[in-house]
């Protein structure tokens, strides 16, 4: 969050204009993220025949998918990895995607979005390195 000014108690003007920039480029991944989601929803009814059939393989009720459509909602993580199969792409991809849009902040969403890329972040390469080499090493566990 930009900080306020400490004597005025408000924002500068250059920092009304970064919050406004934010703001639109918020607005326009979430435009983004909503034609993703409407393109996937129309090859799913082009497999199922109908939304009301889509929503009934997604198990979900046919509102709550006007709703997803319309960008009321989001899909829940199941729900995508079910579309997903339905579609006959990559589950975990879906999965990693849907929690990524269902992220809090912005360190949990980059979190999901590399792990949707397969760009594990929580294992460095020097783990890799070691886990195919041919020494390797025993630890002890501590007696744990």
């Amino acid at each position: 969050m930009i900080p306020l000014d400490a004597k005025r108690r408000a924002y500068t003007p250059s920092q009304l204009m970064e919050l406004v920039l934010r703001a639109q480029l918020l607005e326009k991944r979430r435009q983004h993220l909503q034609r993703l989601a409407n393109i996937r929803l129309d090859q799913a009814k082009g497999k199922t025949g109908s939304d009301w059939a889509t929503a009934r393989e997604l198990h979900i009720t046919p509102q709550r998918l006007s709703d997803v459509r319309k960008g009321r909602r989001r899909l829940t993580p199941e729900s995508a990895v079910r579309l997903a199969r339905l579609l006959d792409t990559q589950p975990f991809t879906a999965l990693a995607h849907a929690m990524a849009d269902n992220a809090k902040n912005r360190q949990s969403r980059h979190f999901w979005l590399m792990v949707g890329l397969g760009q594990w972040p929580f294992i460095p390469d020097s783990y890799n390195d070691w886990a195919h080499s041919s020494k390797k090493r025993k630890y002890s566990t501590g007696g744990y």
